[in-house]
């Protein structure tokens, strides 16, 4: 339709729906494609309690319009959570809450980025990411992650270039990062610190699996080192509380998170009043808090299960991350097979997962592929393991 403006003809069926899609249309699917919480770590009983307790003591601050930034209550409460996370001198000021993190990427995404702006990512990164970035025109820098390592010296060889201009962001997730599980260690978060503040570039931090450490050591966010607001945080309730409650929020310097306010007004005035309440009462009974050891256990268990699973079925020159939190595991094929190819071929056997090219702005990663551990059982995870190790094999013959 030639009515649709420029942003609007590059707007694409995103590739995560595309191809659940298929998989939704086959029965009785191992599916390792899809990044849902397990239901096991959602505290229903506790949930059940507040929204009742709300609805019945203070229900017209429920159901009314609100502020668009959430009211001071719920900053309040975030300001608790993140300092678990090693975050301090966070005011009210600095908060902005939002309906989940997407919101938060797709409002700040457009606030920073003109078209054939230069951006800075993680290859291979989160894809709904891409998705959201790709309309916009911009371009890309990567920051390679290989081997379970993240190639921060090539990347400032990159920015040392003069071709390279226009480099106005990065978006980063270096906690438990999806699609690989992987963390920066702590010399990889100081040199980005130290190339922003260089070149004058904006971090996105998207710590959406930050509190899903499965280390004991506890791994601080960028934005603990950020000392000159280079570094916007963007956090989410979905994988410590409930994904269908749709709240997330952003922690930057006053400037911007008065320019997201702005943006976020015109797209839906506010997030769900009674959502963000349940979010902030989850934190101030603890909640989320005494949950945190049983959702960390949860995945910790399903990773090493996989991680077995792999080990004695995959093909031995495969290479998978060796995931520090989160839900995902990443895998590098040697015999350069389009795991698009394959992923036909194993939902003939009823096994599911997503091909990782579409994790990579520039689709190069064609023999990768992304294995979700949350939703499975440990039986289902062994099985769909072994099938898809069997397919893998058949390709090395």
């Amino acid at each position: 339709m030639g009515k649709f403006s420029e942003y609007g003809k590059r707007i694409t069926e995103s590739k995560l729906t595309f191809f659940l899609n298929i998989i939704s249309k086959k029965e009785n699917v191992i599916s390792f494609a899809n990044g849902l919480p397990d239901p096991s770590t959602f505290p229903h009983k506790e949930i059940n309690e507040i929204i009742s307790e709300i609805l019945t003591k203070n229900p017209n601050l429920a159901l009314q319009y609100t502020v668009t930034c959430g009211p001071n209550y719920v900053k309040d409460a975030i300001i608790k959570l993140v300092k678990e996370r090693g975050l301090d001198n966070i005011t009210e000021e600095n908060i902005c809450i939002t309906s989940g993190s997407q919101e938060a990427l797709f409002v700040l995404f457009h606030l920073f980025l003109n078209p054939n702006d230069t951006i800075i990512v993680e290859k291979p990164t989160y894809i709904a990411a891409l998705e959201t970035l790709n309309p916009i025109g911009v371009k890309y820098l990567g920051l390679d992650i290989k081997n379970n390592e993240y190639e921060i010296d090539k990347l400032e060889e990159e920015l040392r270039k003069e071709k390279v201009n226009n480099v106005k962001l990065m978006y980063l997730i270096p906690s438990a990062q999806n699609p690989t599980g992987l963390t920066m260690g702590l010399n990889t978060k100081k040199k980005i610190i130290e190339l922003a503040n260089e070149y004058d570039i904006y971090i996105i931090e998207d710590d959406a699996y930050g509190f899903l450490s499965f280390n004991d050591e506890y791994n601080f966010p960028l934005k603990h080192y950020d000392d000159t607001d280079k570094v916007i945080y963007v956090g989410s309730f979905s994988k410590i509380l409930s994904s269908g409650l749709r709240v997330g929020f952003v922690i930057a310097s006053e400037e911007i998170i008065r320019k997201v306010e702005g943006l976020k007004q015109n797209i839906n005035a506010h997030t769900p009043t009674l959502n963000q309440l349940v979010a902030a009462e989850a934190i101030y009974r603890n909640i989320i808090f005494k949950n945190l050891p049983k959702i960390r256990q949860i995945y910790k268990t399903k990773r090493d299960v996989m991680l077995k699973a792999i080990e004695n079925n995959f093909p031995e020159n495969t290479i998978c991350s060796k995931p520090t939190g989160g839900m995902f595991i990443f895998c590098w094929l040697e015999n350069l097979v389009d795991t698009g190819e394959i992923l036909m071929k194993s939902l003939e056997e009823n096994v599911a997962f997503m091909p990782g090219k579409y994790f990579y702005f520039d689709e190069s990663g064609f023999n990768t592929m992304r294995l979700s551990y949350s939703l499975p059982t440990y039986e289902k995870i062994f099985e769909g393991i072994e099938k898809l190790g069997k397919i893998l094999s058949s390709l090395e013959r």
